[in-house]
């Protein structure tokens, strides 16, 4: 804040990054891990799976 006021600016630029470079390192990302999965020989979770896993590791920080 005090460089705020001296300087009568934002000491930094603010800027964010492009929405499609964000979703493109995403999509990547699950890529690889999909990727990893299938190397691994491990089967693919269904969404049903997925949220029991979920709410099971919830329920274990309580």
């Amino acid at each position: 804040m005090k460089a705020v006021v001296r300087e009568k600016r934002i000491p930094f630029e603010i800027r964010a990054e492009n929405v499609m470079s964000s979703r493109q390192k995403a999509l990547n990302a699950f890529e690889a891990m999909r990727q990893s999965i299938s190397c691994s020989g491990m089967n693919e979770m269904t969404l049903d799976e997925i949220n029991a896993e979920i709410k099971s590791a919830r329920n274990e920080r309580k």
